[in-house]
């Protein structure tokens, strides 16, 4: 779970989203959003942008729609172990068989094993 910058909490689930708004500390609307693959972590950036690892790749949560980054940069369709947001505005992103990937506004580097990992495989 992850609170945007207006104080909604958003939880992620085995394929959806839930986005809870509340205010005056009451819970005021639960919000569904579907998705078709597996979830595995939340991540938000100093915009409030929400980032989702899945099964099938790195997607953007933007005005209830995903946006699957798999479709721009292709090594993004796989498995994503973890997102990490820095407040230079990199995206840092972690995957069980293509190393480390450093997303830098609508630039892409890597870290891999033949450039410094120990292996490939990181969480």
């Amino acid at each position: 779970m992850i609170e945007d910058t207006n104080g909604n909490i958003w939880a992620c689930g085995a394929n959806h989203i839930n986005h809870i708004k509340i205010i005056n500390n009451n819970k005021i609307t639960t919000k569904f959003i579907g998705i078709r693959e597996k979830i595995f972590n939340l991540c938000k950036n100093k915009k409030g942008s929400l980032w989702l690892g899945t099964i099938g790749g790195l997607y953007w949560l933007k005005d209830s729609s995903f946006i699957n980054y798999g479709e721009k940069y292709p090594i993004l369709k796989k498995r994503i172990a973890d997102i990490s947001y820095y407040l230079n505005g990199d995206l840092w992103v972690t995957t069980y068989d293509t190393g480390i990937i450093i997303m830098h506004h609508d630039s892409i580097s890597y870290l891999t094993k033949n450039n410094g990992l120990i292996s490939n495989f990181c969480k």
